[in-house]
């Protein structure tokens, strides 16, 4: 939350940025050679990916089967 002093010199939290800051400090953790820095910004976008696709619709809407799918049976009795 308090990455945007360190990262773009805001004095601000991260949701009280504008969507324009955000991106720049995002960008900059992206492309940061700083190890930790870069552990933050993957461990952030792969939290975010994970809430994204829990919503049923979003699953849906790119083809992905949801419950009803099933695994691949590998060597089928004919």
């Amino acid at each position: 939350r308090l990455m945007p002093i360190v990262v773009i010199g805001k004095f601000a939290l991260f949701e009280d940025l504008d969507l324009d800051s955000r991106t720049r400090m995002l960008e900059k953790m992206e492309g940061s050679h700083f190890a930790p820095l870069l552990l933050v910004f993957i461990a952030f976008k792969t939290i975010m990916t994970m809430a994204y696709f829990e919503d049923d619709k979003e699953l849906l809407s790119m083809g992905y089967p949801g419950p009803a799918r099933e695994r691949y049976k590998q060597g089928s009795a004919t």
